[in-house]
């Protein structure tokens, strides 16, 4: 069983909400998925290859074209290298491997799958004194997709709602609202996307790779206004139920486009009830600023806290700076600094990440 362990990989594949800079204000022209992530359309490949530092070409070859099937199959490969430096101590690891398949079972019907690899280093933080093979995969994503028109329904085991989808698992926003439980769920979810709004909706059940108190059920929505092309205002609604700790989370967010630079910013308010009745809140805040210096590079500043009262008290500040380079259609790098104060403690982590994909 992982547990812990999917915990720390929930994050979805090279999904950018900055991607509002060059007027996308949503992710259905450029991802399979609605929500965005994941496997690209052949106009999504087509902006990869266009907006890369050295430009590709996307062509399809007689190989790929039997492999996919003549439309009704398509495959790709996202993988993930780390390193990490922290308070003087480094380290180094592939830390994603990712292969994700999708079935065009009919015009309106889909089926999708995605097949991850955990690194046996953050299998072994999580708990598991010696991971074999079955402990370092799972399923992140196993759905069947039926949509038409505007709407979209998926069932299966997919990621949580959860407002922006910022690249990185350890943002406090989400990683703090979370609490050792997975965001990795057996879902129906509902999904309407529109000219000038999005909604969606979902029953969530656990996932069947959580501790046995981490197990949660539960219902959330998000709702998302798009003003214009350049301006998105939105929220969450969350309530889970488990068998140790219930959670209540309402959050609001916004994007906004600005020529070449990008604003971004959410607020979350979690609120606990524990088995033995103890209540606690959680207040959260993310901003972040992003500058594309092109349409492949990007500098941006991002600012975090967190507030949590009573039996948990924690009192978290956090400053990162990074870089984002997609060098070709399949190479994309990224390097962060971060700065964290924790209640008394301090802790300064640099993060340099190379992701590459086949497609």
């Amino acid at each position: 069983m992982i547990s812990l362990l999917l915990f720390l990989l929930t994050s979805k594949s090279f999904a950018y909400e900055s991607m509002i800079v060059k007027n996308y204000n949503s992710c259905v022209a450029c991802h399979r998925s609605p929500e965005g992530g994941g496997l690209l359309t052949t106009y999504g490949k087509v902006i990869s290859s266009s907006t890369s530092l050295i430009k590709g070409t996307h062509k399809e070859g007689p190989f790929k074209k039997f492999i996919n099937a003549k439309g009704k199959l398509d495959h790709a490969f996202y993988g993930r290298y780390a390193y990490i430096k922290t308070n003087g101590e480094s380290r180094k690891f592939p830390m994603q491997g990712d292969y994700l398949g999708a079935f065009q079972a009919t015009k309106n019907v889909e089926a999708v799958i995605t097949i991850a690899r955990a690194p046996k280093s953050q299998a072994i933080s999580s708990g598991i004194e010696n991971p074999s093979g079955s402990d370092l995969i799972f399923l992140r994503k196993a759905v069947l997709k039926v949509h038409s028109g505007s709407h979209n329904l998926i069932i299966g085991r997919d990621r949580q709602i959860q407002g922006l989808n910022i690249v990185d698992h350890t943002v406090l926003t989400k990683s703090l609202n979370r609490m050792n439980v997975s965001d990795l769920k057996t879902t129906a979810k509902y999904f309407y996307q529109g000219e000038s709004s999005s909604f969606k909706s979902e029953l969530f059940f656990p996932s069947g790779q959580e501790f046995e108190g981490n197990k949660e059920h539960g219902f959330a929505s998000e709702y998302r206004k798009y003003l214009d092309d350049n301006l998105i205002l939105g929220g969450v609604v969350l309530a889970g139920f488990g068998e140790v700790i219930k959670r209540k989370v309402v959050s609001s967010f916004f994007k906004k486009a600005i020529s070449s630079f990008v604003l971004m910013g959410e607020y979350s308010y979690t609120y606990r009830e524990l088995k033995l009745k103890e209540t606690f809140d959680q207040r959260a805040t993310l901003t972040q600023l992003s500058w594309f210096l092109n349409l492949h590079t990007e500098i941006f500043l991002r600012f975090e806290s967190v507030r949590r009262n009573k039996y948990f008290e924690l009192k978290e500040e956090r400053q990162t700076v990074g870089m984002r380079m997609r060098v070709n259609p399949h190479i994309t790098f990224q390097t962060d600094y971060k700065k964290t104060k924790r209640n008394d403690l301090e802790e300064n982590l640099l993060i340099s990440q190379l992701f590459f994909n086949v497609w």
